[in-house]
């Protein structure tokens, strides 16, 4: 697990880009989205209504998609890039494939949580909630650190299945 997180540490242009990206993302999502939130549900506009609900499941469906994507894309390549070493050292009984596996996402959930991070520091406070405030920004988060660890670990998965980068 060590050798997992230092070799993740040696690229400080890999955590460049996820903290760049999604400080992108968490812009585009501020723009698209702003003030969602505050729209008022009508008892009397039906349309109304439906451009209030379409607007927080645009809100909903981009924000999962988004992390579930980037983390996968991000994921993919890990695995063949590693895979001499890993296939060498297994070959040698230094671990079993499952060790190696496990080790790899543990280091990794400390990276799994840093896009959610960056995207929703940015976006949250536009979104026009009531009360924005520090727990609702962590509960933000947390909604979208859970599509992220899914996108990372079906990207590492999806990246068992190529040979070579």
């Amino acid at each position: 697990m060590q050798r997992m997180a230092v070799q993740m540490m040696r690229l400080p242009v890999a955590f460049l880009a996820l903290a760049v990206q999604g400080v992108i993302q968490g812009l585009l999502q501020a723009s698209l989205f702003n003030d969602v939130v505050k729209k008022e549900f009508s008892w009397r506009d039906r349309d109304l209504n439906m451009k209030v609900t379409m607007n927080m499941l645009g809100l909903a469906f981009q924000a999962a998609s988004d992390q579930f994507i980037m983390m996968s894309m991000a994921q993919i390549l890990t695995i063949p890039v590693a895979r001499p070493i890993f296939e060498r050292e297994v070959a040698n009984r230094v671990y079993s494939s499952t060790a190696y596996y496990i080790a790899n996402v543990a280091a990794g959930f400390f990276f799994f949580f840093l896009y959610p991070c960056f995207t929703a520091l940015i976006s949250y406070w536009f979104f026009g909630f009531e009360n924005p405030d520090w727990r609702g920004l962590i509960d933000w988060m947390c909604c979208l650190t859970l599509p992220a660890v899914a996108g990372a670990l079906w990207g590492m998965t999806l990246g068992t299945f190529f040979v070579s980068e």
